[in-house]
């Protein structure tokens, strides 16, 4: 099995981003881009499907429960509005897309990088083939 491509960030649309969340409050953005930030950093493979778990990934804590049901109701308008459930997992769609897009680029490229070193050491070998061999005049100098 091939170990998944690690990507130190995602791509971030801020037009799409302020007009796809203008409805919503500042504490729905914050948790937004926080769930977006911590699936970045899962690489492709989404977050649990499994709400305490997203609860304390966006830090649910306070002393105060009328503030934790707020955050817990932000928290699922959130997922259901920018995210979906694929293979058991929640992501969000466009950056799972640009994710697989990312990655098939710099392999494409990669590959590319490859066949062209190899061409290039081949046609390498093959000029140094068709030199004169400068060795024997060096050792003719230096008697």
């Amino acid at each position: 099995m091939t170990e998944k491509m690690k990507l130190p960030y995602f791509d971030f649309y801020y037009q799409d981003f302020l007009t796809g969340t203008a409805h919503f409050t500042h504490q729905q953005k914050g948790i937004y881009i926080t769930l977006m930030c911590h699936a970045g950093v899962r690489n492709g493979d989404g977050l649990p499907n499994n709400f305490e778990q997203l609860c304390t990934i966006v830090n649910v804590y306070s002393n105060d429960p009328e503030q934790v049901e707020s955050l817990k109701t932000d928290i699922n308008t959130v997922l259901h509005e920018k995210f979906k459930i694929i293979d058991n997992k929640w992501h969000n769609e466009r950056q799972l897309e640009d994710y697989r897009r990312t990655v098939e680029k710099i392999n494409h490229r990669a590959e590319a990088g490859r066949k062209g070193g190899l061409a290039k050491a081949s046609n390498s070998e093959q000029t140094q083939a068709k030199l004169p061999n400068n060795n024997s005049n060096k050792n003719k100098n230096n008697k």
